[in-house]
């Protein structure tokens, strides 16, 4: 039987790319009494009906699957942000970036209106996340600049958008495909974008896929634990077995080598203190947890 994967679930019918068709499936009601449900990105197994329906019989096996929103098999994130209207929430980028982390999914960062940036302020941010090891793309969706090193990235894997409302997923998705992507007002009155995408949808680009995700502002921090976090800083993993105290975690602890990383300007002092917000609202979490 033919395999292909879910890029859209509407009303119980998922369209499943399969070669250069898109086929209309309903799901085995084994699923349902089983309350499976299968999601975007999911690489299935299906019987064809028609020339264009099917039915869904097997569900393959998740490499990795985020539930809010619903997708899997995600290869990378695109994460997005705007260095201008709105300026960028570093706190929320190092949340979304741990997170990520967290999941083992690779992150690539998008600077986004760099048109827009008279004084070139996205090039200390480009700088700071290429120091430590990511891959940083600086574009302007509107002007169709970067577009071209975006879409080799895309090439051949499945990656999604991610990033605060206002920041130009949608016009980013407008730019590399050809599909009409609603694209809401920017609110004058508070710089953020009006969330327009309704669902959760795949589409197919060149050899890869890409993925639109609502909601994606959210993510879910309160499954980390606190000791854990360091170890998703990539920049502090050099250090993390050096500092005086064996599982330091370089917040309070003496002799400690991050800590002095920073003094030193070796680390971003930015990062660091981002990283003790989130170890410290972690550290309530779990506390609240137990």
């Amino acid at each position: 039987m033919p395999e292909g994967i879910i890029g859209k679930g509407i009303g119980g019918f998922y369209y499943v790319y399969y070669n250069d068709l898109i086929i209309e499936c309903k799901i085995r009601g084994i699923f349902r009494n089983k309350k499976i449900i299968p999601i975007v990105g999911d690489n299935v197994v299906f019987e064809m009906v028609s020339e264009s329906t099917g039915i869904i019989n097997q569900i393959l096996e998740r490499k990795n699957s985020i539930s809010r929103p619903p997708v899997t098999n995600i290869d990378q994130v695109i994460l997005v942000f705007s260095i201008i209207h709105p300026e960028p929430n570093m706190l929320f980028i190092d949340k979304m970036i741990t997170f990520l982390e967290s999941k083992d999914i690779e992150i690539v960062i998008c600077i986004n209106k760099i048109d827009l940036d008279n004084d070139e302020n996205y090039r200390a941010i480009f700088k700071i996340y290429n120091d430590i090891g990511y891959k940083v793309l600086t574009l302007s969706a509107k002007q169709h600049i970067g577009l071209d090193k975006l879409k080799v990235v895309l090439d051949k894997k499945i990656s999604s958008l991610a990033g605060a409302s206002g920041v130009g997923k949608s016009t980013i998705l407008n730019a590399i495909l050809d599909i009409n992507v609603q694209t809401g007002d920017l609110s004058k009155k508070i710089e953020r974008g009006k969330h327009t995408t309704r669902h959760v949808e795949l589409f197919k680009i060149n050899n890869g896929y890409i993925l639109d995700t609502p909601g994606f502002s959210t993510f879910e921090l309160d499954k980390i634990d606190k000791d854990s976090l360091k170890n998703y800083f990539r920049e502090f993993i050099d250090y993390n077995d050096t500092c005086r105290f064996k599982g330091c975690n370089h917040i309070n602890e003496p002799d400690c080598r991050v800590k002095q990383a920073v003094l030193e300007n070796i680390l971003d002092s930015g990062r660091y203190d981002r990283y003790k917000i989130i170890y410290n609202e972690l550290s309530l979490i779990n506390k609240y947890k137990k």
